[in-house]
């Protein structure tokens, strides 16, 4: 495994794979405003 720092190219894919993980993980919470931009505040603050 290789393991690098965040680059801007990574963003929309990690985005993406953000919001399916909170939808799937967390379908007791109504998730109609979660968006793809939820990633750049939630997780880099």
């Amino acid at each position: 495994m290789h393991i690098r720092l965040f680059t801007e190219a990574d963003r929309p894919f990690l985005r993406t794979l953000f919001l399916a993980a909170r939808r799937h993980n967390w379908d007791w919470i109504a998730n109609d405003d979660w968006q793809l931009e939820d990633f750049d505040q939630v997780i880099l603050g």
